[in-house]
């Protein structure tokens, strides 16, 4: 299960840590707040420095340390996420999405291999769709965002939970086809989404 679920995203280092931790803890009554701490970090996104220089508190996803929410004053976990729900209604929120599983997919035959796989049409440069990649019989992959960086250029975003997964589909799809890439880069770019 864990490399279907993201293999790539592991340590040994950070299995050992987390099975012990894991397995002390199992019986153990505690706090439903407190987030175990073994074999972290491991991943960390580009705006992690940010996020933890304004008071985030991290929560482990696949790996990745993701901001669970902020409390820059000391704010307990409540007070916290009910001062940036406020702000959200009264204004706009920008989240992490650092920990979501990004392909690069390149060239002159990229869009034609993402509508194959879509349900969706792909939008032209500086647009997004929101859509599932279909296998050969119909079945659902993943459900995913592609962004359009270029007439031939392109990121597609799922949860990091699907990356392996995704990939392999990706391939699979692309595979015979001209003129076109894909490049897991999952862990070279970062993401922010309203």
């Amino acid at each position: 299960m864990a490399m279907a679920m993201g293999g790539h995203m592991r340590s040994d280092r950070q299995v050992v840590a987390r099975a012990m931790e894991g397995f002390a803890n199992h019986y153990a009554k505690g706090d439903p707040t407190e987030i175990l701490k073994a074999g972290r970090p491991l991943r960390l996104s580009p705006t992690h420095s940010r996020c933890e220089a304004a008071g985030a508190v991290f929560e482990p996803v696949l790996g990745w340390e993701i901001p669970a929410w902020f409390a820059p004053g000391g704010e307990t976990q409540d007070e916290a996420i009910a001062q940036e729900r406020a702000a959200a209604i009264g204004a706009a929120a920008i989240f992490d999405l650092g920990s979501l599983a990004k392909f690069h997919l390149m060239g002159s035959g990229a869009r034609e291999a993402l509508e194959a796989m879509a349900t969706a049409a792909i939008g032209g440069p500086g647009r997004a769709a929101r859509t599932l990649f279909l296998g050969k019989r119909g079945g659902v992959q993943a459900d995913v965002t592609v962004v359009s960086l270029g007439e031939t250029d392109h990121i597609v975003l799922a949860p990091a939970a699907r990356a392996t997964l995704l990939g392999a589909h990706i391939s699979r799809e692309i595979a015979g086809r001209d003129a076109v890439i894909s490049l897991d880069v999952s862990a070279g770019y970062g993401a922010l989404g309203p």
